[in-house]
């Protein structure tokens, strides 16, 4: 019995320890440019894993960069509906033209308004404000079994805090900006500023997208 309980407690020690080194790995997946201190790594290397972004054909990651509305909307999408299969949209189709437009239609009607978004605005970058909205909707459809979780905060405690929110003056941005800061979605700056008209990088992306999702 005794010689039995050993060989048990052999086995699953060889298991946890081949666990272990495995999950090691994966944690150690990493991009050149994206340091081990990088304050984006996590979210970065969660987002990769779950193939929601990628790196480039060089293995960087260039985490400053800034990304397109298209490139947005197609993280947000591929994080909502993971086993989304991409069809290539037919140029002949006015309202497929765009390579980002399948995405944009995924959302519609749950996170945006798919007439919002001609193929000039997908190519534009997105801004910090313009990404609340979708954020919004990501995270309150993602906590649909949590009342407190799935609506917006029309409070403006968060927002008042800010020491630029008298320049955030569209009514509906000031609500998603303050639902997002309070859940911890996407913050101000240290100096307190939350500077809606600054682009988005890849790492800022990785980081709100994912706790707009995953952190529950």
């Amino acid at each position: 019995m005794k010689k039995q309980f050993f060989k048990t407690l052999a086995a699953l020690t060889l298991l946890f320890s081949i666990g272990l080194s495995s999950s090691s790995k994966v944690l150690a997946i990493s991009f050149p440019d994206v340091a081990a201190d990088h304050w984006a790594r996590y979210y970065i290397i969660k987002m990769e894993q779950k193939k929601i972004i990628n790196g480039y054909e060089d293995g960087t990651f260039k985490p400053e960069d800034l990304v397109t509305t298209g490139e947005f909307i197609k993280m947000v999408a591929m994080s909502y509906y993971p086993d989304y299969q991409y069809v290539a949209p037919s140029p002949d189709e006015p309202d497929g033209s765009h390579w980002a437009k399948p995405y944009v239609l995924l959302l519609h009607n749950k996170m945006l308004d798919a007439n919002d978004y001609d193929d000039a605005r997908m190519d534009r970058v997105i801004t910090r404000g313009e990404t609340t909205s979708i954020l919004c909707y990501l995270y309150s459809l993602s906590n649909l079994n949590d009342p407190e979780k799935s609506k917006f905060d029309r409070s403006e405690e968060y927002i008042k805090q800010l020491t630029d929110e008298a320049e955030i003056t569209d009514p509906d941005m000031r609500v998603h900006i303050n639902t997002c800061i309070k859940n911890g979605i996407i913050n101000g700056f240290l100096d307190g500023t939350f500077r809606k008209d600054e682009g988005l990088t890849r790492a800022q992306a990785a980081k709100i997208i994912y706790y707009s999702r995953y952190s529950l």
